[in-house]
């Protein structure tokens, strides 16, 4: 999303009946609100810039995107750890374009500007998610009745690099583009890791292994230390067209469901093996494979790789033909 600014809460009063109301019914019925009145009088002790609490907003054009505080406590009986970030919260419909990172970034910038070397937060369910954006878990706790984690964040970094790292993140978030220094968003923001790319030819290739129920021939996956992974389709083999004749590059994500909302999909999911679930997408023309592995997995041991990663089961194979 281009356009996308991130002000403090102060200089725009006239999103805190819509940021209570998204706060009231995210949070609301767990901390026995009846109503989103208590969000509004909490927002407006948030109205600073020089002392805490502190909250900022994003937005753009005139539309409220998300937001998020620095506090000075944010959990009842943890008082000895300070400050927090806190109300990281971004509405459903601009989530997965960086702005929840954007305005981690701009808290944690706020922080280091004071003189703050550790920050602190608690969640219930977002661990993976702050982890990729450098939070450690410092250890679990209660939060009404609730086990959640208190993790943190040292920004013992030193001020150009850290001027680099926040600005990038603004800039990418603000423009919707990427700069020439900068990874691609995917791995950026969403933490997906790349895993190969898929070459498809037509000539014989040395030390091919053949995949006879499916129709192909590959080679490289195991060798290669960039992750090239040739393919040759024989001409029975049912994929799509586009993965016969063009490459596509893969990624491991932790959770393919949620990384496949609101994507085209090319191959449905499935399970070829114990603990692999691998789908297609295709995105602006190019397909783009995706892999999630058992916990603990960095992918299939051994030389039988590509097969147990291509090999679909019968719904799938019925999925594949449909679609070519």
């Amino acid at each position: 999303m281009g356009g996308v600014q991130i002000s403090y809460l102060i200089e725009h009063p006239e999103y805190i009946p819509q940021l209570a109301q998204w706060l009231f019914e995210q949070w609301g019925s767990t901390l026995g609100e009846k109503t989103p009145e208590n969000r509004i009088k909490k927002l407006k002790t948030h109205m600073n810039r020089n002392k805490l609490p502190i909250a900022w907003v994003a937005h753009a054009n005139g539309q409220l995107l998300g937001t998020a505080a620095l506090r000075v406590g944010d959990l009842e009986g943890h008082e000895d750890l300070t400050p927090w970030l806190g109300g990281v919260f971004v509405d459903s419909h601009f989530r997965r374009q960086g702005i929840g990172a954007a305005l981690c970034a701009t808290v944690e910038d706020e922080a280091w500007s004071r003189g703050i070397q550790t920050l602190y937060l608690f969640t219930l369910d977002k661990q993976a998610w702050y982890s990729r954006l450098g939070w450690t878990v410092l250890g679990p706790c209660v939060w009404q009745q609730r086990p959640v984690d208190i993790m943190c964040k040292h920004l013992q970094t030193g001020q150009n690099d850290r001027n680099r790292r926040v600005g990038s993140m603004k800039r990418a978030v603000t423009s919707g583009k990427r700069l020439s220094h900068e990874p691609p968003a995917v791995t950026a923001k969403l933490g997906w890791r790349y895993h190969h790319i898929g070459i498809p030819h037509t000539q014989p290739r040395a030390r091919e292994h053949h995949v006879a129920h499916l129709g192909v021939h590959v080679s490289g996956f195991e060798t290669s230390p960039y992750g090239i992974e040739w393919i040759r389709f024989e001409p029975h083999c049912h994929v799509p067209e586009i993965v016969r004749i063009v490459p596509h590059i893969a990624f491991a994500v932790d959770d393919l469901d949620e990384a496949l909302k609101g994507r085209e999909i090319l191959i449905a999911p499935t399970e070829p093996s114990v603990g692999v679930r691998v789908a297609f997408i295709l995105d602006d023309g190019a397909p783009v494979e995706l892999l999630q592995f058992r916990h603990g997995q960095g992918g299939p041991p051994n030389d039988k790789a590509a097969e147990q990663r291509a090999a679909p089961d019968d719904g799938a194979r019925k999925e594949m033909c449909r679609r070519r």
